[in-house]
């Protein structure tokens, strides 16, 4: 089975809870020491020898153009501009108009979570699923919420914000 090799990197927001730290740039280009954050996403990234990210992006993304180009490890990259906030959802539907297949692994730019991402393209498969998440335990539940699973997939939620309020929940 081929390995997917594209991917859209969620990165237009406002960055409203990091404003008072770094006002001047979006959130994604924060830096750990003196790299932005997203060089640490492509880097993850280029490890499973993905070739095209598309940027999903609003908010000061001339900043995040000048920086990255068009092309960063030799990963091309496209860019889908958001010229007024689109939402999570409205951010991933103008993103995927970008993509060359009819798949893509989806990433916040604000965030990473180190997942395998040959298994998880490999579990996509075997489930034909329309859509696969990669959940983790977390403590703090108010912020993120919660799903209930059975047989791997997605029973039930909690009220929660963020990437869970867009996706069909069986029930």
């Amino acid at each position: 089975m081929a390995m997917l090799n594209e991917a859209i990197i969620l990165a237009g927001g406002l960055g409203t809870r990091l404003k008072d730290v770094i006002s001047d740039i979006p959130k994604p280009m924060a830096p750990i020491g003196q790299v932005p954050f997203l060089v640490f996403l492509f880097q993850y990234l280029k490890k499973y020898e993905i070739k095209k990210v598309i940027l999903a992006v609003g908010y000061q993304h001339k900043v995040i153009e000048g920086y990255f180009g068009h092309v960063f490890k030799k990963i091309e990259i496209e860019y889908a501009v958001e010229n007024e906030p689109l939402g999570t959802g409205g951010g991933i539907a103008n993103a995927l108009q970008k993509i060359s297949g009819k798949e893509a692994f989806l990433l916040n730019g604000d965030t990473f979570f180190n997942v395998d991402l040959i298994r998880l393209y490999h579990h996509h498969k075997l489930t034909e699923a329309d859509l696969t998440l990669s959940l983790k335990k977390k403590v703090n539940l108010e912020r993120y919420g919660t799903v209930t699973l059975k047989d791997s997939r997605i029973t039930r939620k909690s009220q929660s914000t963020g990437i869970f309020t867009f996706i069909e929940w069986i029930d």
